[in-house]
């Protein structure tokens, strides 16, 4: 045999190898794989027929009892307070046009203050807002929330006796503060005050967690509530029936509709004289004073 032929001969036995090597590689993989296969059916087997063993309703039923217990525990206030409801007004149905509006309200009363600003507006043939808060609380209240109601004035709810910062601490905390006031003002009136502003205004600093769920919750019980677009400081240290009076027809300037922030606390002696010079400026300017119902398109921050 030649050097030639041994050498084919060689190279051809490294072919087989080659090939042999590759076969059973591949058989190897191939086996593998099948074992692999044979593992997976065995443990998909398992779980069909742990499934076949299940109620048909369990595990949904949890996941909706979960769900429905969120959705519950979410709105769970809704269910609060049932005769805290009152009928909403059709539509807004003061349309203005080149008529300008004047509204005089205030806040933080029944007080003997009250009784003055009472006075001073009757004598002026005006009517006016008054939002109430302090309840049975309050020394003399139920008079003069009797008084303010039969002399043909607006009462709405500011609040019961909860400061800001524990009132805005939940939905429900707000709920139960404003249910006392409504139904001492019930008591008194025999009508459902319809209209309210929220204590530091719609939009304040202890509210911001709660405030789109409690506007929301309030407007759907029926209720609507009024910031104010003009204020005077006759609740600041100091202040005087002139102070007052200038800082009022400096923000208040000459809006169409003018919605006057003011305060009836025992520390509110000098409002009554400032409505006075008030009253007297717009007048001039041919503004239409009166109170607030639940038919007057509101004014708020939000």
């Amino acid at each position: 045999m030649g050097k030639s032929e041994f050498g084919n001969v060689r190279s051809f036995k490294k072919v087989i190898i080659i090939i042999a090597a590759v076969i059973v590689g591949l058989a190897a993989g191939l086996a593998i794989s099948f074992i692999r296969c044979r593992d997976l059916s065995l443990e998909l087997a398992e779980l069909e027929e742990q499934l076949e063993n299940v109620p048909a309703d369990a595990g949904q039923g949890e996941n909706i009892s979960v769900s429905d217990s969120a959705a519950d525990k979410e709105l769970a206030y809704q269910s609060l307070f049932p005769d805290m409801y009152v009928e909403e007004a059709a539509e807004f149905a003061h349309i203005y046009n080149e008529d300008r509006y004047f509204y005089f309200t205030f806040d933080g009363g029944p007080s003997d203050s009250t009784e003055v600003i009472l006075d001073t507006l009757s004598e002026l043939g005006i009517k006016a807002t008054f939002f109430v808060s302090g309840g049975e609380n309050t020394d003399g209240s139920e008079e003069i929330i009797k008084r303010i109601y039969d002399e043909g004035h607006t009462i709405g709810i500011y609040g019961h006796t909860l400061p800001a910062n524990r009132l805005y601490q939940s939905v429900e905390t707000y709920l139960a503060d404003f249910n006392k006031e409504f139904e001492y003002v019930y008591s008194i009136t025999g009508e459902k005050p319809r209209i309210f502003r929220f204590r530091n205004g719609t939009v304040n600093k202890y509210n911001m967690h709660i405030r789109k769920q409690l506007t929301a919750e309030m407007l759907r019980r029926g209720f609507v509530y009024y910031d104010w677009n003009a204020a005077c400081g006759d609740n600041e240290a100091g202040a005087d029936a002139e102070s007052i009076a200038d800082m009022a027809i400096m923000t208040a300037q000459e809006k169409q509709r003018i919605f006057l922030l003011m305060h009836d606390t025992e520390s509110s002696t000098e409002t009554a004289e400032a409505i006075r010079s008030i009253v007297k400026h717009y007048s001039e300017k041919s503004y239409v004073f009166g109170a607030l119902t639940n038919d007057v398109r509101p004014i708020t921050f939000d």
